[in-house]
């Protein structure tokens, strides 16, 4: 997928931005980036399509994928 263009960006880095925010003051869990690879019980590493918010309880059952 080739790079996002300079107003694609700022809108998606906004976007984080206000969700990190929200989760925080809410003490919601921990936000991850789409980019971002979780390893499932299975073995096989998938990428949220977009950003995602985990509680610290459904984390345990993820690992996070190190290339």
């Amino acid at each position: 997928m080739p790079p996002t263009g300079g107003i694609c960006g700022n809108r998606e880095i906004k976007a984080g931005a206000y969700l990190f925010n929200w989760v925080e003051s809410q003490d919601l869990g921990e936000v991850f980036s789409s980019s971002m690879g979780f390893r499932l019980p299975n073995t096989a590493v998938r990428s949220p399509v977009h950003g995602s918010v985990f509680s610290i309880q459904s984390l345990s059952n993820l690992s996070i994928h190190k290339p």
